[in-house]
């Protein structure tokens, strides 16, 4: 009976959750109902080849065919772009709260609370609109290529064999998880490549010194944006897989590895944040450039010990939910067998 699961599975995946358990309860009745007792696997398999491929008969649940994102993503795609939205909305008017207390050099009137709230609103706003669009895209790419890749296999193999079918995967991963990793990745990339040096903020009296030394920057950028290729290529591969296995568990040691070490050369030079910054920093907390240096320098250790932590962790919860997986599909090859 795996073929019989497999194919209930290949068929709800393109369904939207609330119906996939119904469908599958219904689907799977009607599968033992055209099924002899004791069927043989020939006999599941000619089952299944006149019920048709599972794409096909996932239409037949369908009202409406037109749609912008398909079905197989969509509630995935809903779950994402509340969370990208909610946390990049929160992030612009944060830093637009930030802005506006530094370029103001005076008390505030009517006016200005008036015309500095309409400012965050339109951050938030505006914001919210990006990210979402920026999700959509994401999703919209990827369901075409899956699209473009199954037509291809239809064109390659225009007999259907239920001996394709997709295991069923153990220990998911659920879809929104890489591609909000890859909105945020692609937010981040676009950051430090259009806005390194983080000098377009201006107070009225003087403008506010660059954070980070341009010549500095520059030599890990490129180390940056290597780091960043890498770990998208890693949310591809999740999506992908849609399960953990040791090879997944190994390429996410990898990642965390590199980003531990690029993180700790970057946090430990001492050059790449300017001096001018911290003197800034100094003067409006009202400090010594010493004291601001010490305090800065222990918060460089500090960030360095939680990302070792943090990854550390993380790699090894990978091998954790690769084990997890493997022994819940050997679990489920054990029932299989024994039915």
């Amino acid at each position: 009976m795996d073929l019989v699961e497999r194919y209930i599975y290949a068929v709800v995946k393109h369904l939207p959750k609330k119906s996939r358990i119904e469908v599958t309860n219904e689907l799977r009745a009607n599968i033992e109902d055209m099924l002899p007792p004791s069927a043989s696997k020939a006999e599941v398999k000619e089952i299944l080849i006149q019920l048709g491929k599972p794409e096909e008969m996932a239409k037949a649940y369908h009202n409406d065919h037109q749609y912008l994102i398909g079905p197989a993503y969509y509630y995935s795609f809903l779950t994402t772009v509340k969370l990208v939205v909610m946390i990049v909305a929160g992030i612009a008017a944060v830093g637009k709260i930030i802005a506006i207390i530094l370029t103001t050099d005076g008390a505030f009137t009517p006016a200005t609370i008036f015309i500095n709230l309409f400012e965050i609103i339109g951050a938030v706003v505006s914001s919210g609109f990006i990210s979402a669009a920026i999700v959509a895209t994401v999703y919209m790419i990827i369901e075409k290529i899956v699209h473009y890749e199954a037509q291809q296999g239809k064109k390659q193999d225009p007999v259907w064999n239920p001996d394709l079918l997709p295991k069923v995967p153990a220990q998911q991963i659920p879809k929104h998880e890489p591609i909000v990793s890859i909105v945020f990745t692609l937010i981040f990339a676009f950051f430090i490549l259009f806005t390194p040096r983080l000098t377009d903020l201006y107070s009225t009296a003087e403008p506010i010194p660059t954070i980070f030394n341009a010549d500095r920057y520059h030599i890990y950028l490129p180390f940056l944006l290597l780091y960043i290729a890498f770990y998208l290529a890693f949310n591809v591969i999740k999506l992908v897989k849609g399960a953990w296995d040791n090879q997944l568990a190994i390429v996410n040691t990898i990642q965390n590895l590199f980003f531990s070490v690029l993180a700790t050369i970057i946090l430990l030079d001492q050059s790449l944040v300017d001096t001018s910054f911290l003197q800034y920093l100094a003067d409006l907390l009202n400090i010594s450039l010493q004291t601001m240096e010490n305090g800065f320098r222990t918060s460089q250790i500090i960030t360095i010990l939680v990302i070792l932590i943090i990854t550390m962790i993380d790699s090894i919860m990978g091998f954790v939910r690769a084990r997890r997986s493997d022994r819940e599909k050997r679990f489920t090859a054990e029932i299989t067998n024994k039915n």
